[in-house]
């Protein structure tokens, strides 16, 4: 696991036993870790938590075993990256977020109204029931809600991480 700076904000009995119980830490706003690898909710600017690292993990996860960024933002009307074009990607992957998430974040407006790709298509690199596993550890990572995704806890147990076809 990467560490992404959340973590150097507490001590290390409160990481320590924090992890421990599976608690949810107290939530933050604003701009955290490269741009590529930020979670929706931090582009979003709504609270976030220690969960926007499996989001992280499971983005860079992609980018090391498939060797190009599942999302980069590029953005060639405004020559480098937005935020506008990084949501677009990942909707273009996970489909639209939910509503729940669209109002919690301030930014939101700039990017939805209330009215408002898929991985299976994007992977390459294998077949059969590796990549059915394989797509089975990205979703779990790359889910809209944080409270959706896994824990890391949860993630190491994961039966294509640890070579276990079922």
């Amino acid at each position: 696991m990467q560490n992404y700076g959340f973590s150097d904000q507490m001590g290390q009995e409160e990481r320590f036993e924090g992890f421990k119980k599976g608690h949810y830490y107290p939530p933050n706003i604003g701009d955290i870790l490269r741009q590529k690898y930020q979670a929706p909710e931090v582009m979003l600017k709504a609270e976030w938590s220690y969960r926007i690292d499996i989001w992280n993990d499971g983005v860079m996860a992609w980018d090391l075993f498939e060797g190009k960024d599942l999302f980069n933002g590029d953005d060639p009307d405004r020559k480098g990256y937005s935020t506008r074009a990084h949501l677009a990607e990942v909707i273009a992957i996970l489909g639209p977020p939910p509503l729940t998430l669209i109002r919690r974040g301030t930014r939101s407006p700039e990017f939805f109204s209330e009215d408002d790709a898929s991985l299976h298509k994007s992977e390459e690199f294998l077949s059969g029931r590796n990549k059915e596993m394989f797509l089975e550890f990205m979703k779990d990572m790359l889910q809209w809600k944080p409270e959706d995704r896994i824990t890391a806890k949860e993630l190491l147990q994961d039966p294509w991480l640890n070579g276990r076809s079922n």
